[in-house]
């Protein structure tokens, strides 16, 4: 799984492909992880994010990911959560089992092409 967020207000054409992405996978032999693939904000990337929680379960032929991640590991260091704030959002399934990569996704920005052109909005409910 990939999502993407940027919780600048205002992009510029120069900064649209900048923002944070995370992959979060089960791994056969070490469980799940989560790596940071980008950050707009400065954080470290193509490196393991190790605080957050991450749980992965088999259940009947489905896989479900549980993550918690701080907001510290993924938006600017001056953004605070409020309700009613929004986030552009993008988040993708990619599935290559079968040894054939296919993808599913809400809303664009990740995969075909990288840029928050394409992104949805996500409202934050809770502080």
């Amino acid at each position: 799984i990939q999502f993407a967020l940027d919780d600048r207000v205002g992009v510029n054409q120069e900064s649209k492909n900048s923002f944070t992405e995370v992959g979060v996978a089960d791994v056969p032999g070490r469980g799940a992880v989560a790596i940071r693939y980008s950050s707009h904000s400065g954080m470290p990337t193509s490196a393991e994010i190790e605080n957050c929680k991450i749980a992965v379960r088999h259940e009947g032929g489905q896989t479900v990911y549980e993550c918690a991640f701080p907001w510290s590991e993924l938006v600017s260091s001056g953004f605070v959560p409020e309700k009613g704030k929004q986030l552009r959002f993008s988040v993708i399934l990619n599935d290559s089992d079968t040894g054939s990569r296919g993808w599913i996704m809400y809303n664009g920005g990740i995969a075909p092409e990288k840029t928050i052109d394409l992104f949805g909005y996500l409202t934050l409910e809770k502080k």
